[in-house]
């Protein structure tokens, strides 16, 4: 009995020690995992091949959070802001894009997030393959086909088709574009890349605009002026250039 016990407290002996050094070396294995972060300062566009040879690219005063190593399961990034993924296939690690609010989810494909903190609207734009995208921590994502568009706003998504799927990326080629994009939704870009602030008159803020291409290259003042000749709104205060961090009142036409 007593070789028996012995042997007995052995064995757990054993069994713990091997589970402690298992646990060690899993804390080790988390412990080296580095973590990166690329941003692309105000009035930038940033370019970046990440360590799966996916490409993306950052829109202005955006951040994205990604492992110097993706694992062997899945490839997660996370991104404040607006990016433009074109992401190398790769069947048995799906490509995960993180949000405040949202996760997309793909294998390789060409897409577009639009998720900057604090605008309340996130939209994803699917221009090639396929991805899945719905609220963070949930199981039951929605699917989009390629010219769709996946918007959250108010706490609800919606699937919509985009007329001019391209328009969507405008800013990676530098230049702004919008069809029938609400205003509030224009004020929004421009004041992300100029770096002011805008307040809305509430009876104009979801009148829509058509804007051809135009270069971010332009002053942003000569935009406003072309936008409020076109709807009859007013800008307050009005003055030949705006200042980074200033604000400026959209104001209906009395």
């Amino acid at each position: 009995k007593l070789i028996a016990a012995i042997i007995i407290g052995i064995i757990l002996s054993t069994a713990a020690y091997l589970s402690i050094r298992k646990k060690e070396k899993e804390t080790h294995l988390l412990a080296v995992v580095e973590y990166k972060t690329i941003y692309s300062p105000v009035g930038k566009t940033t370019a970046y091949t990440l360590p799966d040879g996916s490409k993306v690219w950052l829109n202005t005063n955006t951040t994205l959070h990604y492992p110097e190593k993706f694992t062997d399961c899945n490839r997660k990034v996370e991104l404040n802001g607006e990016a433009y993924f074109d992401v190398v296939k790769d069947e048995e690690r799906p490509f995960i894009v993180l949000t405040d609010s949202s996760e997309t989810r793909v294998l390789g494909t060409r897409f577009n997030v639009d998720a900057y903190k604090g605008s309340g609207i996130l939209k994803v734009s699917l221009l090639e393959g396929a991805v899945l995208v719905g609220k963070r921590d949930e199981s039951v994502p929605n699917k989009l086909e390629p010219g769709e568009q996946m918007v959250f706003n108010n706490g609800s998504f919606s699937v919509e088709k985009m007329s001019k799927p391209e328009e969507s990326t405008a800013w990676q080629r530098d230049s702004f574009a919008f069809d029938q994009v609400r205003l509030a939704d224009i004020m929004h870009k421009l004041a992300q890349y100029y770096n002011f602030n805008v307040e809305i008159d509430k009876e104009i803020e979801n009148e829509r605009f058509t804007v051809g291409v135009t270069e971010r290259s332009v002053p942003v003042n000569l935009i406003l002026r072309g936008l409020a000749r076109t709807k009859g709104f007013r800008i307050y205060p009005e003055k030949n250039s705006i200042s980074p961090g200033e604000t400026i009142m959209i104001l209906k036409n009395e």
